[in-house]
């Protein structure tokens, strides 16, 4: 039989990525990456308008700019024939949200609304939706208590609805302007084949939305401007996981260097797209994503409340069970801020002379201390914390510096603190009586930093299974792709075919880990001490910091 492929596109934080994979065993024929030019926008929109704290936008042209590029030279580099293709997906981070005008394209696109923050797109780490987030938990705690234990205990400032009552809050008129509010990776489907459709997964994950139920009734209830949205702002068919959304117009197949018609399911979120990419359809086994951020999650048969769950789900990570997902804020993200802003001169002129990253020369001294030799802990809260304790409003802290600390030392406090928080995570699954003995790794960390993952498998306890070195949620849509393509009858069926496990496994260091079962309970203390409320300095801080920012 004549080999066919499918296409997987990963919308990450700051860059897109293509892959071109063989049906028959999933073998990546041909990958590209294309960065976003704009970045992430904290600080300022591109003409110079001023964003407030705890902001996080991006600019949608981004997304297509990366469309162009990143899939015509991942096909180039496959050199598989471009009739041989037989569908393409996307999978994107979320809650991403935007709005559009009438015309279908972002409001930022338009002149009138180029200076509107609230035009751009809402990239999943904006998290100054506080009141809006705490306005939907009480009304949650008051009418729907059980989207609450589906979601953790705690609605976080993160998700779909927030963002937009944010738009509605705080600029009406461009509200009023709004004719479509939708994720970023739904409007990328929607560019690939033309048609009105939406993510179920997404919906379900990110949007509140129940099968069967629909969306809260307590929201259209409370916010009158809300009122008749499925009809409205929230139009479009929802399409269930490795479905077909749609077909490939001929305009984007021509841009793209493809066949014209082949199937589009819907978009998945990225670390979602992850779980069959990496075998895990089945209970015992859980994925760990090492990026930026980090993503944890699982399948089972049946409902646990787990606490601070970022969200338990039907149907919204495989089909027909309950997909649970939780996470860091940051890992990556705490690693790039200390490099960029925490490194003296020394440390930077080493690394030139020796022709290494400062990540790698740092590592590479953090691996010669042994488990607390630096008499530092950390925790893994420096984009605030949505695992357990679900409240972005913590930040980080680092313990026991003195005159004699050193960089690495410093780094290497970070890294275990990225080991601790997905042993929190671990533990709170326990506790809710779900139990696994496996954990499989993705994303970038997992194979560039191997002290990290050993780390992870000595505080946890746990057996690490590796992947190949690509992206695991661009492969996972492509999963889907070829799924929605009738390659495969059951997303299971195509993993096991598929999947981009290596080979490679870490199991736990028994010295190692019974010195960091005693700084864990160290990190359990300052945990429970500034998360749980004994002391809300944390709190305190980012309050009267956003009180002071105008006036300096």
């Amino acid at each position: 039989m004549t080999d066919r492929f499918v296409i997987g596109i990963d919308y990450g934080t700051l860059s897109a990525r293509a892959v071109v994979c063989r049906t028959s065993d999933g073998a990546v024929m041909g990958e590209a990456e294309s960065v976003y030019p704009h970045a992430i926008l904290y600080d300022h929109l591109p003409d110079g308008t001023p964003l407030p704290p705890e902001w996080a936008l991006q600019h949608p042209q981004d997304y297509l700019d990366a469309l162009y590029t990143s899939v015509p030279a991942a096909m180039k580099q496959s050199g598989v024939p471009r009739d041989s293709v037989i569908g393409i997906a996307v999978d994107f981070t979320g809650s991403t949200p935007m709005p559009l005008a009438s015309d279908g394209q972002p409001l930022c696109f338009h002149a009138e609304y180029a200076g509107r923050p609230h035009a751009y797109v809402k990239l999943w780490k904006h998290h100054s939706a506080v009141r809006e987030a705490e306005e939907l938990n009480e009304l949650a705690r008051r009418y729907a208590p059980e989207l609450l234990a589906s979601m953790g205990g705690r609605i976080s400032t993160e998700v779909f609805f927030a963002k937009l009552i944010q738009v509605m809050h705080e600029d009406p008129e461009l509200f009023c302007a709004i004719d479509q509010w939708m994720e970023a990776g739904d409007w990328v489907t929607q560019q690939l084949t033309g048609e009105s459709t939406r993510s179920m997964a997404a919906a379900i994950n990110k949007g509140f939305y129940r099968i069967g139920i629909g969306y809260p009734a307590f929201i259209e209830e409370t916010y009158p401007e809300l009122r008749g949205m499925r009809n409205t702002i929230l139009r479009g068919e929802l399409c269930p996981i490795a479905s077909v959304a749609g077909h490939l117009t001929a305009q984007m197949a021509e841009r793209l260097g493809l066949p014209a018609g082949i199937v589009v399911p819907p978009m998945h979120l990225d670390a979602h797209a992850a779980v069959p990419a990496l075998g895990v359809t089945g209970p015992g086994h859980a994925l760990y994503t090492l990026g930026t951020s980090t993503g944890f999650m699982l399948v089972q048969p049946d409902f646990h409340a787990v606490e601070g769950a970022c969200s338990i789900t039907y149907s919204g990570m495989l089909p027909d069970c309950y997909g649970y997902a939780n996470g860091q804020a940051s890992a990556g993200d705490q690693l790039a801020w200390f490099v960029d802003h925490c490194v003296p001169a020394s440390v930077s002129d080493e690394a030139a002379r020796r022709g290494m990253s400062l990540h790698q020369l740092l590592t590479e001294h953090a691996a010669a201390l042994a488990p607390g030799q630096s008499g530092l802990i950390a925790l893994d809260w420096w984009n605030g914390n949505r695992s357990v304790l679900q409240n972005t409003g913590l930040s980080g802290l680092m313990v026991g510096m003195t005159l004699q600390t050193q960089p690495h030392e410093m780094y290497r406090a970070l890294l275990e603190s990225i080991a601790f928080g997905v042993r929190r995570i671990i533990e709170a699954h326990s506790a809710a009586g779900i139990e696994m003995d496996t954990v499989h790794l993705a994303g970038g960390i997992s194979y560039k930093n191997p002290l990290l993952v050993q780390m992870v498998s000595d505080v946890t306890g746990k057996r690490l299974l590796g992947s190949k070195r690509v992206s695991a949620p661009a492969v996972g849509a492509a999963i889907l792709a070829a799924v929605a393509a009738g390659a495969y009858k059951t997303i299971a069926e195509a993993a096991a075919h598929m999947n981009c496990l290596s080979g490679q496994e870490y199991h736990p260091n028994a010295a190692a880990s019974a010195v960091y079962d005693q700084l864990y309970a160290e990190y359990v203390r300052l945990h429970d001490y500034f998360g749980r409320g004994e002391n809300d300095v944390m709190l305190r801080l980012r309050r009267l910091a956003a009180e002071q920012s105008g006036k300096g």
